[in-house]
C-alpha cells in the first residue's frame, strides 16, 4: 500500500535532497515526501563478537510546483504556507496535533487542509 517515487538531484537551492526514492505520503498538488536512510555499522567492542547496529532516519519534504522544502519542526510548516499560518495554527490546535509523535499524520493532515482552504 506504499507508493514511491524516484527524485534526481537536480535542485541545488536544496542541499539536503539527495537523488533516490521517495515515499509519497500525500499526493494532491503539493506532495508530503518522506526519504528513509537506514545504516548498518560494525560494533567491534566486544571480544571476537561482531555485532550489527541498524540507525533508521526518516526525512520529510513537502513539494509544491517546483520547490522541495524540508520540514524539520512546525516552524518549516509554517514558513512554507505563509499565506495560511493563522488558519493552520488553529488547525492544528484544534485537531491536537503533534509534530513530534507523529510526523506523517500531522504532515498530511496540514497539507490536505491547506489544500482546501486556498481555493
Amino acid at each position: 500500500g506504499h507508493h514511491f517515487i524516484r527524485l534526481e538531484e537536480n535542485n541545488k537551492s536544496n542541499k539536503s535532497l539527495t537523488a533516490g526514492f521517495y515515499e509519497v505520503l500525500y499526493n494532491g498538488n503539493i506532495r508530503v515526501l518522506k526519504k528513509t536512510i537506514k545504516k548498518i555499522e560494525d560494533d567491534l567492542s566486544s571480544d571476537n563478537i561482531v555485532e550489527k547496529l541498524i540507525t533508521q532516519s526518516d526525512y520529510y519534504f513537502i513539494k509544491t510546483d517546483s520547490t522541495i522544502y524540508q520540514v524539520k519542526n512546525k516552524k518549516d510548516i509554517a514558513d512554507i504556507f505563509t499565506d495560511k499560518k493563522k488558519e493552520i495554527k488553529q488547525f492544528i490546535k484544534k485537531n491536537k496535533l503533534n509534530f513530534y509523535d507523529d510526523k506523517e499524520n500531522t504532515l498530511t493532515q496540514i497539507t490536505a487542509y491547506y489544500e482546501q482552504i486556498r481555493k
